[in-house]
């Protein structure tokens, strides 16, 4: 596993703290969305949330890693989506 791309770049160590939190936001905000303009904002927001961390993994397995980084990466996706979305999902209201 080396996290370097089929060119030998390697992916830097700071992307994977930085890359979560924005992404985490982009959730809260989309959220934020959902709870004003969404009839069941939770339901909405989880599997809006959990499609996105399916197609999030797409680029590990297309971008040219090897194997054992390629299932890093997409591991380290669902882990931060196990965290936030029901983080976020808890904090919206079921129905509005």
């Amino acid at each position: 596993m080396s996290f370097e791309d089929s060119h030998g770049v390697p992916i830097p160590f700071l992307a994977f703290p930085q890359l979560t939190l924005i992404f985490s936001l982009i959730g809260v905000a989309l959220a934020a969305v959902l709870a004003r303009k969404a009839r069941r904002p939770r339901s909405t927001f989880v599997r809006t949330t959990v499609a996105l961390t399916a197609l999030s993994v797409v680029p590990d397995f297309t971008f040219g890693f090897d194997t054992a980084t390629a299932f890093s990466l997409a591991t380290l996706h669902v882990v931060a989506a196990s965290i936030v979305i029901p983080t976020v999902a808890r904090r919206l209201a079921a129905t509005r």
